[in-house]
């Protein structure tokens, strides 16, 4: 077992980091979106730097298989949407009508 093996687990169909309830993913994603370590325990603060760094750090030696792990769980998220939406058309079209209002409500103006 490498050294950030012990910081990551995979149990019910998921990566977990640690014995907790956040997935590799949220942490990866962060990173990857240019979030420091140090930012990323502000929205995780149970989590120690040791295991941010080591899930990165495992990430990092599995980034091939973690990669395809995720390009599968995004597929299935896609796949579910789309059911669900399929199944109610009108309440989702009604739904991004109503974010698409507000959003044009709250958006500051470009004289501001």
């Amino acid at each position: 077992m490498s050294e950030a093996e012990k910081y990551v687990q995979y149990r019910d169909g998921n990566w977990y980091v640690g014995g907790g309830r956040v997935e590799v993913y949220s942490v990866v994603a962060a990173w990857q979106q240019g979030y420091t370590p140090e930012e990323i325990r502000n929205g995780f603060p149970h989590l120690s730097l040791a295991e941010i760094y080591g899930t990165i750090l495992h990430y990092l030696e599995h980034q091939s298989e973690m990669e395809a792990f995720f390009r599968q769980g995004d597929a299935q998220a896609a796949q579910q949407r789309a059911e669900a939406e399929s199944a109610r058309p009108e309440f989702f079209a009604m739904m991004r009508e109503r974010i698409a209002r507000y959003q044009a409500e709250h958006q500051p103006s470009a004289a501001s």
